[in-house]
């Protein structure tokens, strides 16, 4: 829809104070893993991980967003103004700066799947091959905040306030084959990083634009690294 010609779209950079606060409580967490270990043969070997992270009382700063959009909601917070109010309506200035203290406000909750394999073959007098493969799977990554609202990140975008929009793919993979013989060593690197969608989490499912390719979906994406190294010489490799 066209905006009426007297109104104008602003859009603008805040400075924003985070500030100590002495009365944060310490952050606590809960970990635990459980796994198994295959060798049927000496050269090989795999396993599987289930870790779960749990943390508590995570010490965060304010996100200037959401103060701005929820001021109440943030007791301990203040906005710097201009004095430019509009005519008739308080505390209605240009937002200049946004300042909040340190706060336990997060809970943090993570679990997923890690599984490794290695394989190690002798090659005689051509040296050894290795092969190893690595995936991780991360089932959920949720985060509640003070207010009582949680968010499940994993396979999304988000939480684009803390993690400079990296995004939360569920899926990693990586493939190493390395060949080693005396003094020498050469390996290639497959990795792997599974797609997302586009949104900031599975409770705020709307598709951000700042990256909206029609589909709202970060497809996958493979690298590829080759490296080789020579350590036959004194004290350097």
């Amino acid at each position: 829809a066209e905006m009426a010609p007297h109104l104008k779209a602003l859009y603008g950079q805040v400075v924003a104070i985070i500030s100590c606060n002495p009365t944060v409580d310490p952050e606590t967490s809960t970990n635990w893993t459980v796994g198994l270990i295959w060798e049927p043969i000496p050269q090989f070997n795999a396993s599987i991980d289930y870790w779960n992270i749990e943390i508590k009382d995570q010490i965060v700063g304010s996100d200037p967003q959401s103060v701005i959009d929820n001021p109440s909601g943030f007791p301990s917070a203040t906005l710097v103004r201009d004095t430019n109010n509009l005519p008739g309506i308080a505390n209605s200035g240009t937002v200049l700066a946004v300042s909040a203290p340190y706060a336990n406000a997060d809970n943090t909750k993570t679990d997923g799947i890690d599984i490794t394999a290695r394989w190690r073959q002798p090659l005689k007098e051509w040296g050894n091959l290795t092969t190893t493969l690595e995936w991780t799977h991360i089932m959920s990554f949720k985060r509640t905040l003070a207010n009582g609202t949680s968010n499940e990140y994993a396979g999304t975008h988000g939480p684009t306030s803390l993690s400079s929009a990296a995004g939360m793919p569920q899926d990693r993979a990586k493939l190493v084959l390395a060949w080693d013989r005396g003094p020498w060593v050469v390996a290639g690197t497959v990795r792997y990083v599974g797609g997302m969608d586009n949104i900031e989490s599975e409770e705020q499912n709307e598709c951000l634009t700042f990256a909206d390719n029609g589909l709202c979906t970060v497809a996958s994406f493979t690298t590829f690294d080759l490296s080789a190294s020579y350590k036959g010489f004194k004290n350097w490799e």
